[in-house]
This record gives C-alpha cells, sequence and structure tokens, in this order.
C-alpha cells in the first residue's frame, strides 16, 4: 500500500489491486473509488488473513486517472 500511495499522484479517481490465490482462478481483488487511503481502508473492513502465504507470488496494483468512462467501481483497475 505504501508503494501505491507514492504512486497516486498518476491517478485519484480510483484505485485496485488484485492478487492470485492458490486454487486455480482465484484472484483476491480490492477496487474503491476514490484514493488509496479508501482502498485501504476497504481492504481493512474485509479482514484479510495477512498471514496466509500463497504458492503463487502474482500480484498488481493500479491507480486510475479517469480519461474515458466515469470513475466508478466497474472501471477500477484492475480488470479481469
Amino acid at each position: 500500500m505504501a508503494s501505491l500511495s507514492r504512486l497516486e499522484y498518476r491517478g485519484y479517481d480510483s484505485a485496485g489491486l488484485a492478487v492470485d490465490g492458490d486454487k486455480r482462478n482465484e484472484v483476491f481483488a480490492f477496487k474503491e473509488v476514490g484514493k488509496v487511503a479508501k482502498l485501504k481502508q476497504l481492504i481493512e473492513e474485509s479482514k484479510p488473513d495477512l498471514t496466509k502465504v500463497f504458492d503463487s507470488h502474482a500480484g498488481i496494483a493500479h491507480t486510475r486517472w479517469a480519461t474515458h468512462g466515469i470513475p466508478s467501481r466497474r472501471n477500477c483497475h484492475p480488470h479481469r
């Protein structure tokens, strides 16, 4: 989250992140309209198991500045 916060100047309309799970096609994704702080709050409220170790180490995080489409959860990245 700290690294994503440092990139927030590139887009503050929405933010999201996704991490591969262990099962086939399992993805843990969080998206929120607004600043990275709102995304962090959403993740904290969902109470993920932060001690879980995944076989896969793939993840992506993104901030968005809306140039096409309105700021909304549907338009938040990353898309699947």
